[in-house]
């Protein structure tokens, strides 16, 4: 029998505008090049892209990769494992961590899942590739969830 994974995806920032320690690349005052120690963001001009289909690629990946722990199975748990990463200036998932987790079947199944993922298009602030940090909700259950149309104002299949 399969199980039906719900899956609820929202990328998550964890800011409403950009912060870096870097100065500001697009500033004519700004002479210094960027260091080689790139600074993590959290929200950006262009947000990283999951190259496979966007926001419904990420979900397509998740239903098709994660596989439910015994507890889920058996209907005694479900819930929400929160998953926070980095999408590299090069756009390699990075320093996935448990931000929530649910139990640790299923929190050391969504990281399994998450540092899996192919890579992704970075996100860019001022024409500059740099990190971005992203927080993803991964709903455990067996009962399917309704995927919403938009998620965050933007749809599911990318467009805005």
């Amino acid at each position: 029998m399969k199980y039906a994974v719900a899956l609820c995806l929202t990328l998550i920032t964890r800011a409403v505008w950009a912060q870096s320690a870097q100065p500001d690349l697009g500033s004519a005052a700004s002479t210094k090049a960027p260091s080689s120690r790139s600074s993590v963001y959290f929200c950006v001009e262009h947000m990283p892209e999951y190259p496979n289909g966007g926001f419904s690629g990420v979900l397509r990946y998740f239903a098709q990769n994660v596989r439910l722990p015994e507890e889920v199975k058996s209907g005694r748990v479900q819930g929400r494992v929160f998953v926070s990463f980095v999408i590299d200036a090069q756009g390699r998932v990075q320093d996935a961590t448990i931000m929530r987790g649910l139990l640790p079947a299923a929190d050391l199944e969504a990281l399994r899942v998450v540092r899996s993922m192919s890579q992704w298009l970075p996100g860019s602030q001022n024409g500059v590739n740099v990190a971005v940090s992203l927080t993803l909700p991964i709903m455990f259950s067996l009962k399917p969830a309704p995927i919403p149309y938009k998620i965050g104002g933007i749809s599911c299949d990318g467009d805005e």
